[in-house]
């Protein structure tokens, strides 16, 4: 089983409903688990936003392109975007993790969450480009 999924959009949060659609979709039609398909929006969602919101120092439209290979051993993203040089996998863990809620400052928990909900994340820079696999294991049904 080999299935693939490719989604282009600009850098516009109105293009994230879309994205949500289309992953609720590609999940249900190869009936993958309802978590699998929440942590995958949920993944999809801080990235893109990132993306959107830190990525880019002009107004223009920017294309992001999203892969997603699914086979029976595991779910592959393949996140590119053209914004500014930005690896994630360098990135220190918030200090603030073991503080009660109401301690905790605004944000800085997205990329966490991402490191945690995948099994492995690489990153490279290419042509301008921030490329970003991202893979998730999947459990045998057997």
């Amino acid at each position: 089983m080999n299935k693939k999924l490719i989604l282009n959009l600009k850098n516009k949060k109105s293009d994230i409903a879309n994205v949500q659609n289309k992953i609720d979709h590609f999940c249900d039609k190869h009936s993958l688990p309802e978590r699998l398909k929440n942590e995958l929006n949920l993944i999809l969602d801080e990235l893109i936003i990132n993306t959107i919101l830190y990525g880019y120092i002009d107004q223009q439209d920017h294309n992001i392109t999203i892969k997603i290979f699914l086979s029976a051993d595991d779910l592959k993203i393949i996140y590119r975007d053209d914004g500014i040089e930005f690896d994630p996998t360098k990135q220190q863990e918030p200090s603030h993790l073991s503080e009660s809620a109401s301690e905790k400052p605004l944000g800085g928990l997205g990329i966490h969450l991402v490191k945690n909900l995948m099994d492995a994340i690489e990153y490279k820079r290419d042509k301008g480009r921030n490329i970003l696999i991202l893979t998730k294991k999947l459990e045998n049904k057997n």
